[in-house]
């Protein structure tokens, strides 16, 4: 246990001290603001009435404004944390394996399973981190736009995060596995790299009912097996939760309508997340990294 918070603890600070890293965490800030403005900004809530959001569709916060708020958070920080999460997979791997840490870590009275779990729980800790601090960011915009609002749905709120933070872990972890397999398979780590982002841009098209048409059109299935394939996608399970939670009335209004359904995608989204980790875990411990 001592091995892996060793390593832990040096994964933990080379993502800190990356320079890509660090690049990337500061894109994924002014994404996610622009995403937060883009979303709120434009929304006026002092002159806002309930007529208005059937007029407009502007986003449902009259109606349910702590499962709006939630809704918004888990799709944003999911779908922005993944990039990220591709970054660190790629920078917790390339940058061992072409400074020959790897190699010595590799001779030492260190199992591979021991390197490879000390890896997974540094960035695991790092994910964390990014987690809690983007929430805190979030909820200064939502009390600099909305004010009283947030502040008397605050609770509600707060007892949606577990969920939240469940989804963005595995999410994150899915990507952060897809891209650590990647540069353990390949030597040429720019090619593992952009296989990591080709990943999420993929899954991402692969989410759009439009692009699901063309592969349901070229198969020739019928619609309804498109449906089922669509409801696959890691983004769309996401994109389902969070839609069951922006449109129902309340956390226990939608758990208790919805809860088998919500229990079967997060079963799945844990299924790809366990398998991508497994397949990265054994391609570790088979490889020799040099």
């Amino acid at each position: 246990m001592s091995g892996i918070l060793v390593i832990a603890k040096k994964e933990f600070a080379d993502l800190v001290s990356s320079r890509l890293v660090i690049l990337v965490l500061a894109f994924y800030v002014v994404i996610f603001s622009l995403s937060f403005y883009n979303y709120y900004g434009s929304i006026d809530i002092t002159s806002l009435s309930a007529s208005a959001y059937d007029r407009y569709n502007v986003p449902n916060i009259l109606s349910n404004p702590a499962g709006t708020f939630t809704g918004t958070f888990i799709m944003v920080i999911c779908y922005y944390g993944s990039l990220v999460a591709v970054v660190l997979g790629y920078s917790s791997m390339s940058g061992e394996a072409d400074g020959k840490a790897l190699s010595t870590l590799l001779v030492k009275p260190l199992y591979r399973d021991t390197i490879i779990n000390g890896k997974l729980f540094g960035a695991f800790l790092f994910l964390f981190c990014i987690f809690w601090a983007t929430l805190a960011f979030y909820m200064c915009g939502l009390f600099i736009l909305f004010g009283g609002m947030i502040g008397n749905h605050l609770l509600e709120f707060i007892s949606m995060l577990p969920l939240a933070f469940i989804l963005y872990v595995l999410s994150t972890m899915l990507f952060f596995s897809l891209s650590m397999l990647a540069c353990i398979t390949f030597k040429e780590q720019s090619f593992a790299l952009f296989l990591g982002f080709l990943s999420w841009i993929l899954l991402y098209l692969m989410a759009n009912m439009a692009f699901i048409g063309y592969i349901v059109s070229f198969f020739h299935m019928d619609q309804p097996t498109g449906y089922f394939v669509s409801g696959l996608i890691p983004y769309n399970i996401l994109s389902f939760i969070s839609g069951d939670i922006i449109n129902g009335k309340g956390i226990a209004d939608t758990l208790s309508k919805n809860f088998s359904q919500i229990a079967v995608q997060i079963f799945t989204l844990s299924l790809y997340c366990f398998v991508t980790t497994v397949m990265a875990y054994a391609s570790f411990i088979r490889r020799d990294v040099s």
